[in-house]
């Protein structure tokens, strides 16, 4: 493997130890606050117990619509990729997202992934940057509908997470933004990224200057390409909304699931759709792994006025919630990624 790729590896190594660590924390200060065995007997004694199998159904067809989504962008490009193949590179985008900060690892993965394949770097770049665009879009999009169905429930929530709110808010519309300039004013973005990086380089902030510049100058490449591409395609990028609005939408609907196996009514699907985004807004900026710990506390927060003063219950439900969404979608993902992995390593090895 060349040293990029090995520089990588050694990053994703460092976000997966503090990961770790940090899951450790979680567990830990979950398990202190409340009894482990009064938790696990809360799950037990769930009455409904069937529909934590649609919560498990949910988070693999959450990377199914993934790879649809790679799908639709690299069939656009009239490049012929297996449906298996765009699973995979769903896994590995998010994988890497779940291991690393604010998620910063996922797209050079399935762009290291797609090159490995054969595709060249614009349908990869356009397709990771139409990911991630969408992907803010969909959420501002269910958290306006959160002012609407649980209003009540934000407007309680209280300060503090107001306050995570619209840092959330205004980190999603400052990429979507920085995402449309770098593709439609790609000659104001050129001129501001360059004086910056010269700038930071400078003042000692960041090294290899001219190596900056260069990976600059082929991301911005991308983002032009990526304007060129989807003129004229409404058609195609109604699909991807759609299909972006499906995942996301049978990932927030776990809790949903969830909240059906205790045997409870009185909050419907909807609600939970709303709350699962708002928590997702809330912790979206917060440069964790995975947003370990921040997610868990925030969704046992919101739970208090969905099961009301049984914090056992409430903090089961976050598990339950937690597990599948996130821990169950961590596994899956890994496995196919490493697997990937593997296979990419002992298939240059033969060649070798």
């Amino acid at each position: 493997m060349d040293k990029k790729p090995t520089k990588a590896l050694k990053r994703y190594k460092i976000s997966f130890v503090i990961l770790l660590i940090l899951m450790a924390a979680t567990f830990y200060v979950i398990f202190k606050e409340f009894e482990c065995d009064k938790i696990v007997g809360q799950i037990r004694n769930s009455s409904h117990k069937f529909y934590l199998l649609f919560s498990c159904f949910m988070a693999l067809l959450y990377l199914m619509f993934y790879g649809r989504f790679m799908r639709i962008s690299t069939k656009a490009f009239g490049e012929k990729v297996s449906h298996f193949k765009c699973f995979i590179y769903g896994c590995a985008d998010f994988f890497y997202s779940a291991i690393t900060p604010s998620a910063s690892g996922g797209q050079p993965a399935v762009i290291y992934f797609m090159s490995k394949d054969g595709l060249p770097y614009s349908t990869s770049a356009i397709t990771v940057i139409l990911q991630a665009v969408f992907f803010k879009v969909v959420l501002l999009f269910y958290n306006i509908l959160s002012l609407i169905f649980i209003r009540d429930i934000i407007i309680s929530s209280g300060s503090f997470f107001h306050i995570l709110l619209i840092i959330g808010t205004a980190f999603s519309f400052i990429t979507i933004t920085l995402c449309l300039t770098s593709m439609y004013r790609t000659r104001f973005t050129g001129l501001c990224g360059r004086a910056l990086i010269r700038f930071l380089s400078r003042i000692h902030i960041l090294k290899n200057c001219d190596k900056k510049l260069e990976t600059f100058e082929k991301t911005l490449s991308g983002y032009k390409d990526a304007a060129f591409y989807i003129k004229g395609k409404k058609k195609m990028l109604l699909h991807m909304f759609f299909i972006t609005l499906m995942q996301r939408t049978v990932m927030f609907s776990i809790a949903y699931f969830v909240y059906k196996s205790f045997g409870l009514s009185g909050f419907g699907i909807v609600q939970f759709l709303c709350l699962q985004a708002t928590v997702a807004l809330a912790v979206d900026s917060i440069p964790l792994p995975g947003g370990m710990g921040a997610n868990e506390l925030a969704i046992y927060f919101l739970y208090g006025r969905v099961y009301g003063t049984d914090n056992i219950l409430a903090a089961a439900a976050m598990l339950l919630t937690r597990g599948f969404s996130y821990y169950l979608t961590l596994i899956i993902s890994s496995i196919c990624t490493l697997g990937k992995q593997a296979a990419m390593y002992f298939g240059e090895k033969r060649v070798n």
